[in-house]
This record gives structure tokens, sequence and C-alpha cells, in this order.
């Protein structure tokens, strides 16, 4: 209980500042961004005309990105890398800060076992998520019926908003697999970073390709919210694929974790 607690007074500037950021954006694309795109529609179809297929493709502009819910799955797709980065940052930070402060043999030979000490981090980093993910659901619910008194598709938005948790925890499992099998970890910041502009940027090839197999290996791509608008939830397939994804990373950071030797500092 203390390490959770710790890993919770820890994170806590984190959690709030990323959270803060998300929210802004989210924000600030619907009520700042998508009023000003609405009015515009013929100049901006007059742009994007010029560019070609390939950029539409990768940045997903679609033809449909003038109704409200197309527009939010265009803001969802920079939401969501900002969350992957938020996710890599918690979980590298937790799982690394022994290892970069050159403290791990301190902190494991107390009289607390090492998988505790694990589902410890493991579970404040959840638990932080879950927070950001319940209050983007909400922001996300509370916009749209502003915009949309009658509230159709409300429930659509609830479980659409609901992708940015489960794919922040695919990037919880990559950053605790990064930080517990990498020898050195030099910067959080850094690292998680390039975690998420690396799925991006696969995001985007795999747009360009569009070729369906190829979508099982960019997880931004999981839990697309024009799937939820289409069909009402997210496709089987890609939960399935993020199960496996986290399950096999969470399993083989555990056994490394519990089962390594320490170098002391």
């Amino acid at each position: 209980m203390n390490v959770f607690l710790f890993e919770l007074k820890s994170q806590t500037r984190t959690f709030v500042i990323w959270t803060s950021v998300i929210l802004f954006n989210l924000i600030l694309f619907i009520k700042g961004i998508y009023p000003v795109f609405y009015a515009a529609v013929d100049e901006v179809l007059a742009m994007l005309s010029g560019f070609p297929p390939e950029f539409s493709a990768a940045f997903h502009v679609t033809d449909d990105m003038f109704t409200y819910s197309g527009f939010y799955c265009f803001t969802y797709m920079y939401i969501v890398l900002i969350g992957a980065i938020m996710a890599a940052v918690l979980s590298i930070s937790s799982f690394a800060r022994e290892k970069r402060n050159k403290c791990a043999d301190f902190l494991l030979t107390k009289p607390v076992e090492r998988r505790n000490i694990f589902f410890a981090k493991l579970l404040s980093s959840m638990l932080l998520l879950f927070a950001a993910g319940v209050l983007f659901a909400a922001v996300s619910v509370l916009l749209y019926l502003s915009d949309n008194p009658g509230g159709g598709q409300t429930a659509q938005y609830l479980i659409a908003s609901a992708g940015l948790f489960f794919t922040q925890m695919i990037f919880i499992a990559a950053g605790i697999f990064y930080a517990v099998f990498a020898k050195r970890v030099r910067s959080v910041a850094g690292s998680a970073t390039a975690f998420g502009f690396g799925a991006f940027i696969l995001s985007a090839l795999v747009n360009i390709l569009d070729k369906e197999l190829f979508f099982l290996i960019s997880p931004l791509s999981y839990f697309n919210p024009a799937a939820v608008f289409a069909g009402g939830t997210h496709e089987f397939k890609y939960i399935a694929a993020a199960v496996i994804a986290i399950a096999g990373m969470v399993w083989a950071s555990y056994f490394k974790y519990t089962g390594s030797d320490i170098h002391a500092a």
C-alpha cells in the first residue's frame, strides 16, 4: 500500500498536466475550431482538393469531417496521440524510477515482495489513467449535448471516448515493457514521445496502405470512434488484439521484474 500511495503522489502532477492538456485540446477543437471549420466548408474543401489522397488518408481527412461526429473522429486522432504519450510517461516514470536513480537494490531488499511492488506500480498508473478517461468521457458527452440538445448519440459518444483509456492501456504495457527490459532509461519524456510519435507515424502509414491486416500493428487505430458511430461499438478483432498485446507485454515484464538480478548501485 505504501508503494501504491507513493506512486500516486509522485505522479499526481504529471496526471494533472497531461489531463489538462487533453481536455484543453478537446474543448479547443470542438468549441474553437469546429465552428470556424464548419462555417468555411467551401474554402476548406477547395484547399483539401489540392492535397494528394495519401495526405488525406494519413491525417484522417474524410468527407464526413463537416459533421459533428466526423470532426470528433478527426479530433480524436490527436487526442489519442497525447493520451498515448501520457500513458508511456506514467508507466516509464514509475517502473524506471529506481533504475534511473540507481536505488533498485534499496527498494527490492525491503520486506515487500517484488510482485506486490510490480502490481502497486501498475495499479497506480491504471487508476490515474482511468480518472483521466472518465474526465475525457464526461467532457466529450457534455460538449456533444451542448451542441446537440436531443442527445441521440450520447451512448455512442461514451463508448467512443472510452477508447482513449483502452488505447492508453496498450501504452502503459509498452512503457512497462521498455522500462523493465531496457538496461538504461536516459529520458522518460524522450522515450514516451518516441513511443507516441512512432505509433502516430505507423498509423499514418497504415492508413495510406489501407490494408486491413496492417491495422493490427497500429495500436492508435484499434479504438477508432468511426467504428462506434458506424456500428455502435468497437470492433472485436481490435479489442482482442489489444488484450493480447497488453497481456503479453505485462506478463513478460512481470516475470522479468520479479525474477531478474538487481545490481547494486
